[in-house]
């Protein structure tokens, strides 16, 4: 679900944006999302998205997790350090 700041919550498939451009940044990920990749490669992606073509984002700017669905209870399992640094390359 993606609840915007006046708190309408809109059901959201494939992927969510929060934040000030939000739009911007969703139109981004469109064009390099594709169901069932691996972790590495949505993670690029986002990330790409998210930093757009005038910037690069390095490892120490970004909080990141990933939804671990083997758990009897969805958790989030955190990227960070070293790991996070391999992913993106």
């Amino acid at each position: 679900f993606h609840i915007l700041y006046d708190g309408t919550v809109m059901d959201q498939e494939r992927f969510t944006v929060l934040g000030g451009d939000a739009e911007t940044i969703s139109e981004r990920m469109k064009a390099t999302y594709a169901e069932g990749q691996p972790l590495i490669t949505a993670l690029r992606g986002a990330v790409a998205a998210l930093a757009g073509a005038d910037r690069t984002l390095t490892p120490r700017e970004l909080e990141v997790a990933a939804l671990d669905r083997t758990h009897a209870r969805r958790t989030f399992t955190r990227l960070e350090g070293d790991e996070l640094t391999a992913l993106l390359g």
